[in-house]
């Protein structure tokens, strides 16, 4: 059975598919590959990849599944996007022009894959032979035995639509109807369920960009949240580690056969989640077009702009200097988001709920940095105020501009929470004393619109979780008289 693999090329800006069956192949000699004096060496091509049509066909309906629509996305071109198309014309201009695809829809790359090295020469490894259940002993000595070698692979590639329809109709369990699906095609197909997640959230802001040809209308992915920004680190981890042994085209003064390390996760992640962003919300916003009679400021491009929003070509015409009033009135407006830029790492501003002394009522919520990608690496505002200083060592972690950060953080979090203001008179805030009643109304309705703000909230595991062993139950005690003998009980 063949089984399916697939990456996200960032240079192309499209989902590059292809795949492997078993089937007799010979070894290649290693001298068939290095080429002459006067040439450079080419990577062998894959013996056990799908070509064109084997691949279209392995798209076939069945009781389970159907996804024979891919096999007319396989097989002929569609329209792509003018980013998508001027990607495909720089991965041109920098190929070494050998070994080109017959088409446009059906292109090769180079894939760094698991080789195993005999007398006879060298051959690839079906990814089914990695996947093995063996003891972990068994499986790092048979790994062991396995090198790194460049091989072409030929595939389909998947504008962004195509893309997001295919992986979200991946299945995502073990059966046999979804056997044909490479771990790597399974990881897309999560990471496109959760990029769906975020645009029903409405996880994005309409920006504005330039380049050489102009000014670009875009949607970027906004991952304010606490805990989207814990997904997308753990998505960053779980990145498998083929995903980033695609090689980018190389110019003919470079050996193909160059191996370089592997690319950060995170900008690949980012670069595939952002795309399918700004493609599946143009498509919605070109159905909702600026009424010619909409009553709009014309001192800058805002009609310009808010029409390139929806077109499959972002760019629009504006001299220089609107764009720039344009991209002043943006942040104004997207100012109160924590961070359009944050990323796994960095600290965030976070709040401590500390429940009252016995014998008080008080309860006191405490300020502090969190690391963004460590929910143990704390630092409280009091350390932060001792320390004046342009960057603080925490931990063996950087902190720049730690007060700044500090209160910054502080004064998104007022409209988000009002007791935080009264303390912001101070010169150097610590915490915020807060009664019951606003303790109620932390735990219930300002911590989790913290939460998806960007900010860390801890609580005692009483309060999160009272049914979690160790936790002592927070309650009410009432105390109530006994009416007098001659007056009946009532309520």
């Amino acid at each position: 059975m063949a089984t399916l693999h697939g990456n996200w090329i960032p240079d192309l800006q499209q989902f590059f598919l292809w795949g492997e069956t078993w089937q007799k192949a010979t070894p290649v000699a290693i001298n068939a590959l290095t080429g002459d004096a006067e040439t450079m060496p080419v990577p062998g091509k894959n013996p056990y990849q799908l070509d064109q049509k084997a691949l279209a066909n392995s798209f076939k309906k069945s009781e389970e599944l159907d996804l024979s629509w891919m096999q007319e996305q396989v097989s002929t071109r569609k329209k792509t996007s003018a980013k998508a198309k001027a990607g495909e014309k720089a991965a041109k201009k920098r190929s070494s022009g050998k070994g080109t695809s017959k088409s446009k829809h059906w292109l090769e790359r180079v894939v760094v894959l698991p080789t195993k090295f005999t007398d006879a020469g060298v051959l690839p490894t079906l990814s089914a032979e990695l996947q093995t259940q063996s003891p972990d002993d068994e499986q790092e000595e048979a790994l062991a035995s396995f090198s790194l070698y460049p091989w072409q692979v030929s595939g389909s590639v998947l504008n962004a639509q195509t893309t997001a329809k295919f992986l979200s109709a991946v299945p995502l369990g073990h059966s046999e109807a979804s056997a044909f699906v490479g771990s790597d095609l399974r990881y897309w197909s999560h990471l496109t369920r959760w990029c769906l997640d975020l645009l029903a959230r409405g996880k994005f802001v309409p920006v504005v960009s330039g380049d050489k040809k102009g000014a670009i209308a875009s949607w970027q992915l906004l991952i304010d949240s606490a805990v989207d920004q814990a997904r997308l680190k753990d998505f960053c981890d779980r990145l498998p580690l083929i995903c980033r042994s695609y090689a980018a085209p190389t110019n003919k003064k470079t050996s193909a056969l160059k191996v370089d390390l592997p690319l950060p996760n995170e900008a690949l992640v980012r670069s595939f989640l952002e795309t399918l962003v700004d493609s599946q919300v143009r498509s919605i916003a070109q159905a909702n077009q600026i009424s010619p009679s909409a009553p709009l400021n014309k001192e800058i491009p805002l009609r310009e702009w808010l029409n390139a929003l929806g077109e499959p070509d972002p760019h629009f015409e504006s001299a220089p200097a609107g764009v720039v009033r344009l991209n002043d009135a943006i942040n104004t407006w997207t100012s109160p988001l924590q961070n359009l830029t944050d990323t796994v790492e960095g600290f965030r501003t976070c709040f401590t709920l500390q429940p009252p002394a016995t014998g008080s009522q008080d309860w006191t919520l405490r300020y502090g940095l969190q690391a963004i990608d460590d929910d143990d690496c704390k630092i409280d505002a009091g350390l932060i105020w001792q320390n004046p200083t342009d960057e603080l060592i925490y931990e063996g972690r950087s902190i720049e501009a730690p007060q700044e950060t500090l209160l910054a953080g502080l004064g998104r979090a007022i409209r988000l929470y009002e007791p935080i203001k009264q303390t912001l008179i101070e010169e150097s805030p610590t915490e915020c004393v807060i009664g019951p009643i606003e303790a109620f109304q932390f735990i219930k309705m300002s911590a989790w619109r913290l939460q998806d703000s960007g900010f860390g909230v801890i609580l005692t595991d009483n309060l999160v979780d009272p049914n979690k062993v160790g936790a002592s139950r927070l309650g009410l005690q009432v105390s109530v008289p006994a009416p007098p003998k001659n007056q009946r009980l009532g309520l």
